[in-house]
């Protein structure tokens, strides 16, 4: 498929993942592009899409952490600190390393440990997403809304 069709595809999926939100607003936006996502992937009948690893970061990456330190709280994420520190240093650099040489000892092919220990930060507990999901559904008192949106950023 030619980059420029799949870029349009994409955009308008992402368009429709909005309306469907705005339509059934008890679904979750992420749940909502998960399901398109894997819909494109069962689609694709096996056909491979390359994607330079440096755009990805550029143009998904990038502009998603912009957004999250935009929204950030300076002063709750000085309040909360001890807080945030404790849940971020136990939850993400153990899982971060347990599942890195989980994966390095059982995975068949041979990885860098490098790689498995990104395998396992992005499988890491914090998700700032699906808590800002989750609080556009739920009430949360404002201290755990702060120090949970502050533990993902």
């Amino acid at each position: 498929m030619n980059l420029a069709i799949l870029i349009i595809v994409f955009l308008f999926a992402l368009i429709i993942s909005n309306v469907i939100n705005r339509m059934f607003p008890k679904i979750p936006l992420p749940f909502i592009q998960l399901v398109f996502g894997l819909a494109f992937g069962f689609m694709n009948n096996g056909n491979r899409i390359s994607v330079d690893p440096e755009l990805f970061l550029a143009f998904v990456i990038a502009p998603l952490n912009f957004r999250e330190g935009q929204e950030t709280h300076f002063k709750s994420l000085v309040k909360y600190r001890s807080m945030i520190l404790y849940l971020i240093l136990p939850g993400v650099f153990l899982t971060t390393i347990v599942i890195g040489l989980v994966a390095k000892s059982i995975l068949p092919i041979e990885l860098p440990l490098a790689a498995c220990f990104a395998l396992g930060a992005s499988l890491g507990p914090t998700d700032a997403v699906a808590f800002i999901a989750m609080s556009k559904r739920f009430h949360f008192p404002k201290r755990v809304e702060n120090i949970l949106k502050l533990e993902g950023f």
